[in-house]
């Protein structure tokens, strides 16, 4: 029998549960359907990247409510929520926080689509659970396991998966095995894709070319009785010729450079649940991300390269640990579930390899001087918490407390400690018709980041704010979320509003001469206001889903900045987006053909013109997707895909964009792509 598949599941329920928790379900990779249990949060599955060839991350995202994306290269992939930026965001994969800024002209995240099977977007911050840090909400990655490609009960299995893209001529190729026997499983996961310079509707360049990306992903995992322990190691690779800065556009005079982007993240897991007192969960890990600036003589010689005078490898380590336990008291009609641990993460920023270049009078020679290693800007992060969901029949309400030691070394000039109490507080009501409210309110903290990384080598002065305060926010929001089945038909309906008040936001500041300094400084506030709507039709093999995003951004006090031609500007918070977003609006229709083991479905993203401050305006876009999968019941576990992304071949600009005219240095969104793919479970 032909599988439904539920492409999108939007929360209606308060349980805040606890995102790096082990999940004991079994996901069966042909229908998967992965629920929250948080307010404001969202899920997307492993068959929805699939489904629609997406083969990237973004793509996905973009049809949340509350999250934009743009970039148009896995370079430059940045994902915002409610206004801010991914420096504001908790973005874990496995449970591994992914920190630090690297390059503000570049993205931090590093990810393999291909190799995820759920994706949990939080919006807003409700949960002190493993939250600190954050100011706007949080995605937690998780990836593939063994016991997802065994089926049927079978020791070794397997997956091997392909697709082509007609707009960058890019070819993805991965294949997972994987085994287990007597308790213990193993998992072993690679793929190398390729592609060149994609194009946008105006045949504009777009994306990087010569690319070699690569991923390798290993898990070993030990199960028995009520004890599990994994350990899982992944090397993601990002390589390729790009512009030096990924969030502009390409013209005839953009230096195109090698450049590479490797993850390496090592986690150790531990669980031990053997009562509803003790459900108790320890994690250790190791990630660090390099964006490595190593570019060729050719490099430097074809691009007459002057500015930067350095190649370099910039560098974030991020080192932490979560202990976490939950513990469930009572009956059906009153309960309380305690969730209580701690968290250490500890971030370095540094740059290596660096090396002076110099061109020779001839222009045919490059000479390179060897560097020393840059200051390390480092910051740790200790917290405890406690959270109590009280059931009292259909009343739920979440009180929670987190304490937080945020402590700075700025580059070893000087060590700052800030200490920081956030409480929350989380109602719901369910009605016994379908209907049920929600409201929560919760004190956000951020502490100082470290530096961005690609600017420290150039430091020579770093300046101390001895009054320099943590960021903070009180967040608010409330709603209500309606949910009807029976054997054919289901409705799903939720309607949020949110406001956040943000205070000392952080902004990074150089001078303008050439004895450098750096510093931080708060730079004012910002009031983010808005409202989210998600509803979902499903009857029989048919469904539609609607979404609306509205935010509005109003900033706070702030200064003024002047910059090396004289302009000037005013400072804002470097977490928040470069500009306010217009109107989301987002459309899904698919049509699930059982007799012919095919599904079809369409996609429209849409925004709204917006005006801005400064009296520009960001011009509104409609772009259409269609996409197609089909299951051959005549060949077990055989997928093949088909998806045409920009099916009219728009011409648009994501508001994420830093500016927001529409010009030659345009980092325009991609033309028509047409992919196609296949994969076959084993």
């Amino acid at each position: 029998m032909f599988k439904k598949i539920t492409l999108l599941s939007i929360a209606t329920s308060l349980a805040l549960a606890n995102s790096f928790s082990v999940n004991e379900e079994k996901y069966e990779l042909d229908n998967i359907s992965v629920t929250s249990s948080s307010l404001g949060t969202n899920n997307i599955d492993y068959v929805d990247i699939s489904e629609k060839a997406s083969g990237n991350i973004r793509n996905a995202l973009r049809q949340i409510p509350g999250i934009y994306m743009g970039g148009t290269s896995n370079l430059n992939q940045k994902i915002h929520i409610r206004g801010l930026n991914e420096k504001a965001i908790n973005i874990t994969i496995d449970g591994a926080r992914q920190m630090g800024n690297i390059f503000h002209h570049s993205a931090n995240l590093i990810i393999d689509a291909d190799m995820i099977k759920a994706v949990d977007v939080g919006t807003g911050v409700l949960s002190v659970v493993n939250n600190s840090g954050s100011l706007g909400g949080s995605v937690a990655f998780s990836t593939i396991d063994a016991i997802d490609l065994l089926q049927d009960g079978n020791l070794v299995g397997g997956k091997v998966k392909t697709s082509y893209a007609t707009n960058n001529k890019e070819w993805q190729n991965s294949l997972a095995l994987a085994g287990a026997h007597h308790g213990f499983s193993i998992l072993a996961y690679a793929k190398h894709n390729s592609y060149e310079f994609g194009k946008s509707a105006n045949n504009q360049r777009i994306g990087g070319t010569d690319g070699k990306d690569t991923n390798v992903l290993i898990k070993l995992a030990y199960e028995k009785d009520e004890h599990k322990v994994k350990l899982s190691y992944e090397n993601t690779d990002y390589k390729g010729r790009y512009p030096l800065k990924g969030e502009f556009g390409i013209t005839d005079n953009t230096a195109i450079l090698s450049q590479s982007t490797p993850r390496k993240t090592l986690i150790f897991n531990y669980a031990y649940n053997p009562s509803d007192i003790i459900d108790f969960n320890l994690k250790f890990y190791n990630t660090k991300h390099t964006l490595s600036h190593q570019f060729t003589k050719e490099d430097i010689l074809l691009a007459n390269l002057s500015k930067p005078n350095t190649i370099k490898d910039s560098n974030v380590n991020t080192f932490g640990f979560y202990i976490n336990n939950k513990t469930i008291l009572g009956n059906d009609e009153i309960n309380n579930t305690l969730r209580y641990g701690v968290e250490y993460y500890k971030t370095t920023g540094y740059n290596s390899n660096i090396k002076e270049f110099k061109i020779d009078s001839t222009k045919q020679n490059v000479s390179f001087t060897p560097m020393p290693n840059s200051p390390k800007d480092k910051t740790s992060n200790f917290s405890a918490y406690l959270e109590d969901r009280i059931k009292i029949n259909n009343f739920y309400i979440t009180p929670g407390l987190r304490v937080d030691k945020y402590t700075l070394d700025n580059s070893g000039a000087k060590k700052q400690s800030f200490n920081n109490i956030s409480p929350a507080l989380a109602l719901e009501y369910d009605f016994t018709n379908g209907l049920n409210v929600f409201a929560g309110y919760q004190k956000a903290f951020r502490g100082p980041a470290p530096v961005e990384v690609f600017k420290v080598s150039q430091i020579v002065t770093s300046v101390i704010s001895d009054d320099l305060k943590p960021e903070t926010g009180s967040l608010y929001e409330g709603g209500l979320s309606y949910n009807y089945e029976n054997d054919d038909l289901n409705i799903q309906a939720i309607a949020k509003y949110f406001y956040a008040d943000y205070k000392n936001l952080i902004k990074e500041l150089a001078s303008t001469d050439k004895t450098t300094t750096y510093v931080r400084k708060n730079t004012g506030g910002a009031k983010i206001s808005g409202m989210e709507l998600f509803a979902k039709l499903a009857y029989k093999d048919f469904s539609a889903s609607f979404s609306y995003t509205k935010q509005d951004t109003k900033y706070k006090d702030g200064f003024k900045t002047s910059s090396k031609n004289g302009s000037t500007s005013l400072a804002k918070g470097d977490v928040l987006a470069y500009t306010d977003m217009g109107d989301k609006y987002t459309l899904n229709l698919e049509y699930n053909f059982a007799n012919l083991d095919t599904i079809l479905g369409y996609n429209l993203l849409a925004f709204s013109s917006k005006t801005l401050e400064d009296k520009s305006k960001r011009a509104g876009f409609g772009v259409s997707d269609v996409y197609l999968a089909y299951y051959p019941s005549y060949v077990k576990n055989l997928e093949l895909n088909l998806s045409v992304n920009n099916i009219f071949n728009k011409l648009y600009v994501s508001h994420t964009t830093r500016g927001a005219n529409m010009g030659a240095n345009t980092d325009y969104e991609a033309g028509r792509n047409i992919r196609f793919g296949f994969a076959y479970s084993f």
